[in-house]
């Protein structure tokens, strides 16, 4: 008897116990839910490594289509050496940018596998020792596949195919064919920003 009284009072006690922790319908209804990403704003921190500060900006325009766009300036002084800058003989700074077309595979947001062309164009000016400085221009298309991640910070990583013209490609210093290009190229793109 005393058994049996025993267990039911327990058996209550869960019960009320479970049914407090339990989350109420209205909770979950007013619960705040994830904004799907429909525009962002990244840095591209690869890019610092060959002196060049890139700035894409991506925003969703249809179902699972969006909208990219990279712009970026160039510079390196003389006396500076970045990670493939050996030389320190060679100047350079110019500005450039990318057009871009992306497929989601999520229809709503930016996230999950994209895939997609880019218009590729850059103004660059390049002087080495005393001679006279030499400008060049880079022409192209790029096609790339990647992955968006992330929730409150928008993470971007992509491997692509780069082919580009390089104007007045008569010995360009081997910084400005490494920036600027000419030929076809495999590219590596990172990006870290914030939705907006």
């Amino acid at each position: 008897m005393l058994l049996r009284h025993t267990l039911a009072a327990v058996s209550t006690i869960a019960i009320v116990a479970l049914a407090e922790s339990a989350p109420r319908a209205e909770d979950v209804v007013d619960a705040p839910q994830a904004r799907p990403v429909r525009a962002a704003l990244e840095l591209a921190p690869i890019d610092l490594f060959i002196g060049r500060l890139a700035f894409v900006g991506t925003m969703l325009v249809a179902p699972h289509h969006a909208l990219t766009a990279t712009l970026h300036g160039d510079y390196m002084p003389r006396e500076q050496k970045f990670v493939f800058k050996q030389a320190n003989d060679v100047a350079f700074g110019g500005l450039g940018g990318e057009l871009g077309w992306h497929v989601y595979a999520r229809g709503e947001e930016l996230r999950g596998f994209w895939f997609g062309p880019s218009l590729v164009f850059e103004a660059l000016s390049a002087q080495v020792g005393n001679d006279p400085s030499r400008s060049f221009t880079a022409t192209g298309l790029a096609f790339d596949a990647g992955a968006t991640a992330g929730e409150g910070i928008v993470v971007d990583f992509a491997l692509g195919l780069q082919m580009t013209h390089l104007t007045n490609d008569e010995s360009p210093p081997d910084i400005v064919a490494l920036i600027a290009g000419g030929g076809p190229r495999p590219r590596v793109l990172l990006g870290i920003g914030l939705p907006l």
